[in-house]
């Protein structure tokens, strides 16, 4: 069994890039041999007068249009657009932001549980509008629901061959619902993304962000909670894919732009390392 990849700040399971993504808001140090400066500069941008020796960089936000965005193929022969990928992380981790950014990276649509909904209900369909009932009244959609909407939106074409899914599963029975259904496609997921951060640090993200919004209702009170009811429901699905050798945890302590720089980098390392002896 593959032990899961660890990306921080000091790395001790893996060869895979060393980055400092939460030194600083703008910079990082970069501690190998330029592979984030060489692979991803619209990420990460060389501070002039600069060279090797742990490179610092500037983190700068995602170039959409960048040329580099087409990066070369994990393996021989190995389709990026084939990628089954899931991110996790708790409220305040920008895991939403990330998503959308290793989904482009990695050439496949990332697909949200709350993206879902939102289709479905706009669209009526019979699902969105049983769904549509449990929201309207703050009510959490139903597994079985939330397993069936699920299912539809992975057998659609874009998301045949590769996805990147955002807030599902959530608990140990939902995760078991998803095997099944790539199963069902002779799939597996490839890999699970678990960014991490302490929960002091979110807590002033959140609180940041509600002063931002003039969000009266998001209170420290109410979010802590949110973070409590994450870490007990995500505990378990952690547990499941750690078990299996395909999570991998990223720092996402920092900004943005390095956080994603730390996450291809650790997804690349893991997908390309070979598999474990049978």
């Amino acid at each position: 069994m593959v032990p899961f990849v660890q990306v921080k700040t000091s790395l001790q399971h893996t060869n895979a890039p060393q980055l400092d993504g939460s030194r600083d808001g703008r910079w990082i140090d970069e501690l190998s041999n330029g592979l984030l400066l060489n692979r991803y500069p619209e990420y990460i941008q060389p501070r002039q007068g600069e060279a090797p020796r742990g490179l610092r960089g500037r983190i700068l936000a995602p170039d959409r249009g960048n040329r580099h965005n087409e990066a070369e193929p994990l393996l021989p022969g190995k389709d990026r657009n084939m990628t089954r990928l899931l991110i996790i992380g708790p409220p305040g981790s920008g895991k939403g932001t990330q998503a959308e950014h290793l989904a482009r990276h990695f050439r496949v649509p990332a697909v949200s549980t709350g993206d879902i909904f939102r289709s479905n209900v706009s669209r009526q369909t019979d699902l969105g509008n049983q769904a549509a009932q449990y929201l309207d009244g703050g009510h959490f959609v139903p597994d079985h629901l939330t397993n069936a909407l699920v299912k539809d939106r992975l057998l659609e074409g874009d998301a045949r061959r590769g996805f990147l899914l955002d807030g599902y599963p959530r608990t140990a029975p939902q995760a078991t619902e998803l095997d099944r259904m790539l199963a069902a496609q002779g799939h597996a997921l490839d890999a699970v993304i678990e960014l991490q951060a302490p929960d002091a640090e979110l807590e002033q993200r959140m609180h940041r962000r509600a002063l931002e919004q003039g969000r009266t209702d998001d209170t420290i009170d109410v979010f802590r909670r949110r973070l409590d009811l994450y870490h007990r429901q995500t505990h378990e699905v952690v547990s499941v894919y750690a078990g299996r050798g395909i999570l991998v945890t990223v720092n996402g302590s920092g900004h943005p732009g390095g956080i994603t720089a730390l996450a291809i980098a650790a997804v690349e390392q893991f997908l390309s390392a070979p598999p474990p002896p049978s």
